[in-house]
């Protein structure tokens, strides 16, 4: 018994879970929008709550304030000067910290409002969603001026 089409279906059918398989994976990998960020905003937050010498635990942007939760990773006490943010809608910008001091293992939390218009989360659009490359200047009882960059942005939506 020979059936002609057997061939041309069974190669559409294999075809077609290939297909399927591609779009699970395109999916998955954040080409498509909306799918994505939460997986981008998870793989920012791993980074920073592990990086050092300070990790970023939490960080909060609203319309008119920022706060972060650092802990610092040392076994010196540090002396964080500065938090400078630069993404699509600012232009590194500085943020004030007011010289905070945070022990060996120790946590502290940081927070103020914008200095400068177009710095907060009202030029985000609908979405509200940010995504700023850091950098924190420190002091080491030792040393001024010392930066730490991140190699991963802080990615996030901003609560209003």
């Amino acid at each position: 018994m020979d059936f002609k089409g057997q061939g041309t279906t069974e190669y559409l059918i294999i075809l077609a879970v290939v297909i399927v398989i591609a779009l699970v994976v395109v999916g998955v990998l954040g080409f498509v929008p909306g799918i994505g960020f939460s997986t981008t905003e998870q793989q920012s937050a791993a980074y920073w709550r592990g990086a050092s010498p300070f990790a970023v635990l939490e960080y909060d942007f609203d319309d008119t304030a920022y706060t972060f939760v650092l802990r610092n990773n040392t076994e010196q006490s540090l002396t964080l000067t500065e938090i400078t943010l630069d993404g699509p809608t600012t232009a590194a910008t500085a943020l004030s910290v007011s010289d905070t001091v945070v022990g060996a293992g120790k946590t502290a939390s940081v927070s103020g409002t914008y200095s400068t218009a177009g710095d907060d989360c009202t030029d985000l659009g609908d979405t509200k969603t940010f995504s700023y490359e850091a950098s924190l200047t420190y002091n080491t009882a030792n040393l001024t001026g010392k930066v730490q960059v991140g190699d991963r942005p802080l990615v996030g939506k901003c609560q209003n």
